[in-house]
């Protein structure tokens, strides 16, 4: 069943993406910075996934922080590089204000005798290798996938969309999973290095799945004169 949950994510994920794409780009920088926060809340949830009875251990946020990538390639296919180097910030700044704003409510002295208080506690407890691991494998990945997808697009000529979307991904997503958990895990979580394997399996389940998604929204980029961006 997890891994249903999982794939159901992905599903609703990148087509919330689409649809908020469609929309135009101020939806989805305002989407993207949602799908982030709520990744960074919940990545520290392991599951363990059943493939044919071999037992592996995830992330549940893998699949909706891997969307995000989908995003990025969305901008950079159908806009000009700065974009989506904007669209990246924009996720980066939603995380800053997560910080800052989880220490505060996390520093409140709340009632010992309400759950709800405590699981916020809980939450907003971020220790500083996390907090590190994740902005840096963050900006390290993103500004790297949006750069490297217009290399390829320059080295093919603009030919094979799905192949740059898919690509770009693929390497971005290493970057990114061995760098947050490296930083983050390493050390702290006995099985650090197979829930890193596995999450990047997932992610690249994600990179194949998103290029339908990608592909059309060649078909449905606005004109960025009808845009407030």
């Amino acid at each position: 069943m997890n891994l249903i949950f999982l794939m159901v994510t992905m599903v609703v994920s990148l087509s919330l993406i689409l649809l908020a794409f469609k929309r135009g780009l101020p939806t989805l920088y305002v989407l993207i910075a949602t799908l982030y926060v709520i990744t960074n809340m919940t990545a520290a949830k392991i599951v363990n996934i059943n493939i044919f009875g071999i037992i592996f251990p995830a992330s549940v946020a893998a699949p909706l922080y891997a969307s995000l990538f989908l995003a990025t390639d969305m901008i950079a296919e159908n806009y000009k590089k700065k974009y989506a180097y904007k669209a990246i910030w924009f996720g980066f700044g939603s995380q800053i204000c997560l910080l800052i704003l989880g220490i505060l409510i996390n520093l409140a002295k709340s009632d010992p005798a309400s759950n709800i208080a405590n699981a916020l506690n809980v939450i907003f407890s971020f220790t500083p290798r996390l907090v590190i691991g994740s902005l840096v494998a963050y900006l390290v990945s993103q500004n790297f996938d949006v750069w490297f997808f217009h290399k390829i697009k320059n080295l093919t000529k603009g030919k094979y969309p799905a192949l740059r979307n898919i690509l770009s991904t693929l390497i971005s997503q290493l970057i990114d999973s061995f760098l947050v958990f490296s930083i983050a895990f390493y050390g702290v979580l006995d099985n650090w290095l197979a829930v890193m394997i596995s999450t990047y399996a997932i992610k690249m389940i994600v990179a194949i799945c998103d290029t339908p998604f990608f592909l059309v929204s060649r078909k449905l980029a606005k004109p960025l004169k009808h845009q407030h961006v």
